[in-house]
């Protein structure tokens, strides 16, 4: 993403990341999930985020996203950007 972010500079383009975690979809609130979570509790910590949400809407993504490409972000480049209430720091 940093060498595109270079490389596109000079034709104004931006390049960033998002990194989401945890988003309230199918993909992660599915039986397979709820039984995985039942076989091994331990995980569920893990799997917290230090900011208490129970998971990240789709929308929340998609603002970040909308920030990044429109005329708010035009500044930003170079940049990766989580979306995942601090599950990174963690």
């Amino acid at each position: 993403m940093r060498y595109y972010a270079r490389t596109l500079a000079e034709k104004n383009v931006r390049v960033n990341t998002v990194h989401p975690c945890g988003v309230a979809t199918p993909m992660l609130q599915n039986e397979q999930m709820e039984q995985f979570i039942a076989e091994f509790p331990e995980w569920g910590d893990y799997l917290q985020t230090p900011i208490s949400v129970p998971t990240i809407e789709p929308v929340d993504i998609t603002e970040a996203m909308v920030y990044l490409c429109g005329q708010s972000g035009r500044y930003v480049t170079g940049v990766t950007l989580p979306v995942d209430a601090g599950f990174a720091v963690k």
